[in-house]
């Protein structure tokens, strides 16, 4: 089932990834923008992490729809567990099921 886009956007809004905020274009009336909050800005994460094995696993015949960059410098990204220290974490080595100590 599909559903309208109005309906999907009040969705994200309500969950709290969007933001609906009005604008106005000059001589046009009132209309309204839809920008990522914080908690949608993370979920960029998901969205490349998503990307990036799709590219890996069930490639397009065309090449990548979309590309990963660094909006300052164009440079390719790409998702990686990062330790607390800022140190890439092999995914063989990333368990991600290992229980919470308090």
């Amino acid at each position: 089932m599909t559903y309208p886009l109005s309906q999907r956007l009040a969705t994200l809004t309500e969950a709290g990834i969007l933001e609906k905020r009005p604008y106005r274009e000059a001589t046009s009336r009132a209309r309204f923008g839809y920008y990522l909050t914080e908690a949608g800005q993370e979920v960029k994460i998901i969205v490349g992490a998503l990307q990036q094995w799709g590219d890996a696993h069930r490639p397009h015949p065309d090449g990548p729809l979309a590309r990963r960059v660094n909006t300052r410098t164009g440079r390719p990204l790409r998702v990686a567990f990062v330790d607390d220290r800022g140190e890439e974490t092999a995914l063989a080595n990333a368990d991600i099921g290992a229980p919470v100590v308090s």
